[in-house]
């Protein structure tokens, strides 16, 4: 939505889930997931291309992945976790991450 840069074209539809349709097998359809260009310093977004996650390169505005068009999500190691309580700037990242998407 809104909290993607300008320069990312990015359709509700297209970040959609398909579980839905998911089958039990190797053939099931995968799930798209937009991850910040800063994230790709730590191994998580390898380690869900290794799973079979269509990982989605962008610079978001707010929020490191976006898993579904209403869902963000922020990801802290614990003394960032810390550090951003103690300064205030974790409740600025919330207030923000609520204001455009449903389920942050």
């Amino acid at each position: 939505g809104e909290a993607l840069t300008a320069g990312a074209t990015l359709s509700r539809s297209h970040l959609t889930n398909s579980a839905g349709s998911r089958k039990s097998n190797a053939s099931a359809a995968l799930q798209n997931v937009v991850v910040d260009m800063r994230e790709f310093r730590s191994i998580l977004p390898s380690m869900l291309h290794k799973m079979g996650v269509v990982v989605e390169p962008v610079t978001l505005e707010v929020g490191d992945y976006v898993l579904a068009p209403e869902i963000v999500v922020e990801r802290k190691s614990i003394a960032d976790l810390f550090g951003s309580f103690n300064s205030g700037r974790l409740y600025k990242q919330t207030e923000f991450m609520r204001r455009y998407y449903e389920r942050p």
